[in-house]
């Protein structure tokens, strides 16, 4: 079994974080900037129980096959640029 996810390590707080920090950048928010409040795990009331390290491991994939992941942050970038572009070019979307 293999995983694919892209390069580093991050919270859903910091992806949170980084994904208003680039929209703000390229103007997308049409209202105040959101603020984000991180939670522990055992703050998210959910019913099955939250692992305290759920991250998956692409060293396998990278040491059989060298594929060479982004970091995370440039799919984030890729993403709200083409939001950007299709807002700029009038195709809102909500």
């Amino acid at each position: 079994l293999y995983n694919m996810t892209p390069a580093g390590i991050t919270s859903w707080c910091g992806f949170t974080e980084e994904i208003v920090h680039v929209a703000k950048a390229l103007a997308l928010f049409d209202k105040p900037t959101p603020k984000v409040t991180g939670i522990s795990a055992k703050e998210y009331p959910v019913q099955a129980a939250r692992p305290v390290n759920s991250l998956l491991s692409t060293n396998l994939l990278f040491s059989r096959f060298g594929i060479q992941a982004p970091v995370w942050q440039e799919p984030v970038l890729d993403c709200l640029r083409a939001i950007s572009k299709n807002q700029q070019a009038g195709n809102h979307t909500n």
